[in-house]
């Protein structure tokens, strides 16, 4: 239930249909058979955001609206779409606490009551006139990790 899951991830602009548009990428970590939270970047706008939802059937289907934002933000080293950059995009499960960081920049601290099953995936959601997205997770590093004090 302690561990380090990090992800280098950007934006194939080429690939990527109007970018004015916005749409959300990142990370999602499943606590319960039915509940996740997810960590979301925005290159558009240089905003991060973390959200709890439920899952249908084992995949998140549905529209932002059927997420709760719990916390969100700014970051200013969110890269955006530009294919040479690419953001890390980290999530530490450390007890009851998840922690999360955009580029080595602790954004949030959250207390995740039971997070014994935990699953990892992907997430990209379009918003306003997007409707395809070209996102490379170029890499994602899963670690077990002993339980530390803050």
């Amino acid at each position: 239930s302690n561990f380090v899951v990090e992800t280098g991830v950007f934006v194939d602009k080429e690939n990527t249909e109007n970018l004015q548009g916005n749409f959300l990428y990142g990370l999602g970590v499943q606590v319960t058979e039915g509940q996740f939270y997810a960590f979301l970047v925005s290159a558009k706008d240089q905003n991060w955001q973390v959200v709890n939802g439920t899952m249908n059937e084992g995949a998140v289907i549905g529209n932002s609206s059927d997420l709760t934002v719990i916390k969100s933000g700014t970051d200013r080293s969110i890269h955006g779409a530009a294919d040479e950059h690419e953001d890390r995009l980290t999530v530490i499960a450390n007890g009851t606490e998840f922690m999360y960081y955009v580029n080595g920049n602790l954004v949030h601290v959250l207390t995740v009551e039971d997070h014994q099953k935990a699953n990892v995936g992907f997430i990209v959601e379009t918003l306003d006139d997007v409707t395809r997205v070209h996102i490379h997770f170029n890499w994602l590093k899963l670690l077990n990790i002993d339980p530390f004090d803050n």
